[in-house]
């Protein structure tokens, strides 16, 4: 699964965007970008200082999860 994120106006830096945009800390957003799972117009990110212009696309992508079944006790 994908969520994807438009900066309307300029922007210093990415993981700022995103911490804001996502309600976490910066500290979070670095670790999804060292996971590979961040991309500003399709292409991987790898810092996240990385300035954004207005209209910039930024991926985030997030694994699926599987709901493993409940064992009877």
């Amino acid at each position: 699964m994908q969520k994807v994120f438009i900066a309307l106006t300029d922007h210093k830096r990415l993981d700022e965007f995103l911490a804001k945009e996502l309600q976490i800390s910066k500290n979070q957003v670095l670790n999804l970008i060292k996971e590979g799972l961040v991309f500003c117009q399709k292409k991987e990110v790898k810092k996240g200082g990385l300035a954004l212009k207005e209209g910039d696309a930024i991926t985030l992508l997030t694994p699926q999860i599987t709901p493993k079944p409940l064992k009877k006790a």
